[in-house]
C-alpha cells in the first residue's frame, strides 16, 4: 500500500487481531464484519432463531437500518424486549462493542458498502449450516 495505512478494516472479532490492530494502525476504523457477527447469533440465540420467525428481520434491521443512534438504541431495546432477551449476555457484550459493526456508527467511514453487498446470501448460508432450512434472513 504504499506505506500507507488503510482508512477502515474489516475483520472478525479476534482480540488479538483488534488490539495488535490498534498499535499498529491507531488511526484506522478498525469495524467487524457483520457475516461474523451473524454466524455468532446464530450459535448463541439458535433457539429464538428457531422459536421466532420475525427475529431475523428485527435484528437485521437493527445492524443495517437506522441512520440515528437513538433510533438504532431505541430499536435494540425494543427487540431485547420483544423476544425476551433483555438479560441474555452475549447480546449485552454485543451491544457494548455496537460502535464496531452497527451502520449507524460506521456510515462516516469508507468501507465500498463491503458490509452490504452478499449480507442475506452470507445470513442464509450461516443459518443453513446451524439451523433447519425454513429460516431464512430477509432484508429489504
Amino acid at each position: 500500500m504504499s506505506g500507507k495505512n488503510p482508512i477502515t478494516i474489516l475483520t472478525d472479532q479476534d482480540a488479538a487481531m483488534a488490539k495488535a490492530l490498534a498499535t499498529t494502525w491507531p488511526n484506522t476504523c478498525h469495524r467487524l464484519c457483520i457475516w461474523y457477527i451473524y454466524e455468532n447469533a446464530a450459535i448463541h440465540l439458535s433457539s429464538v432463531f428457531a422459536s421466532f420467525t420475525n427475529f431475523s428481520k428485527d435484528f437485521s434491521s437493527c445492524i443495517y437500518d437506522y441512520e440515528e443512534e437513538e433510533d438504532f438504541v431505541n430499536a435494540w431495546k425494543e427487540m431485547l424486549r420483544t423476544y425476551g432477551l433483555e438479560t441474555n449476555e452475549w447480546l449485552e457484550r454485543l451491544f457494548n462493542i455496537r460502535k464496531k459493526w452497527a451502520l449507524v456508527y460506521g456510515r462516516q467511514s469508507f468501507c465500498a458498502d463491503l458490509t452490504t453487498t452478499q449480507r442475506s446470501e452470507s445470513m442464509n448460508s450461516v443459518l443453513n449450516s446451524r439451523q433447519n432450512s425454513s429460516l431464512r434472513f430477509e432484508h429489504t
